[in-house]
């Protein structure tokens, strides 16, 4: 079994993109749409749910109905939710951000659920809730692209923080290479993040790309491709899978 970490299912059934019966998803709502549109795909053992308010779209969703939807089980984690100062319209509103993220963070502790953080020059912000991402089951960072110096970092707060590859894997930059080698196998994700991201020459994302991600890790981690994909599929199951 595959894993892909971070998707948007309703959107790639609307491009047609089929889904794989031998790959574990989580796909993400940042919407009560979006999260209904995911009624086809409920009773799928492999599909898992979270829902976050995202930093682009902070009143799309209340977190009055995450914590419903988490409290009934609907969802298996929270997000993606996170602090994105990457341009200045975003940067204004960084303590509307901070206050959404902290909120959120509340209850992924409230029930002890796993939380997928969206990030984008906004680390230092993050690192400031440590204490209360310490307690969580798990952090997902989606889409990561810092150094290992970021990856130390997390580890002295006691974060136990997973991260997520997806298309970056499949460009031929040192510096992304590097960063990905990094990251320890107990705490290596991947993703698509489709219908998004798409590889370079691509304009869209298929669910199909992670193959294509587990052989380009596999060659990083210099590791069995076997290896890299029970490794991936522990962590996830730990994550999300209850005793």
């Amino acid at each position: 079994m595959l894993v892909d970490a971070h998707i948007h299912i309703p959107a790639c059934l609307a491009h047609s993109f089929s889904l794989s019966p031998q790959t574990i998803y989580l796909s993400s709502s940042s919407s009560i749409e979006e999260f209904r549109a995911h009624d086809s795909v409920r009773e799928n053992p492999h599909v898992f749910f979270s829902a976050g308010i995202h930093p682009w779209s902070l009143e799309q969703l209340q977190c009055e109905q995450i914590e419903l939807w988490a409290k009934t089980g609907a969802i298996q984690a929270i997000g993606e939710c996170g602090i994105d100062l990457y341009t200045p319209e975003l940067a204004v509103n960084v303590s509307r951000q901070r206050e959404l993220f902290a909120n959120q963070l509340a209850i992924a502790k409230a029930y002890q659920l796993p939380l997928v953080i969206h990030e984008r020059k906004g680390f230092d912000e993050i690192l400031q809730f440590s204490s209360e991402l310490s307690q969580l089951p798990g952090v997902i960072f989606h889409s990561w692209n810092k150094s290992p110096e970021h990856i130390v970092a997390l580890q002295r707060k006691n974060i136990n923080a997973f991260f997520s590859i997806g298309s970056s894997s499949l460009r031929n930059a040192k510096k992304t290479l590097r960063n990905i080698a990094a990251i320890p196998l107990d705490h290596l994700l991947t993703e698509t993040d489709a219908p998004f991201q798409p590889p370079a020459g691509e304009k869209l994302n298929h669910p199909g790309t992670l193959s294509s991600i587990v052989g380009a890790l596999s060659v990083i981690k210099k590791s069995s491709r076997s290896l890299i994909e029970d490794k991936i599929r522990q962590n996830i199951t730990n994550l999300l899978i209850k005793d």
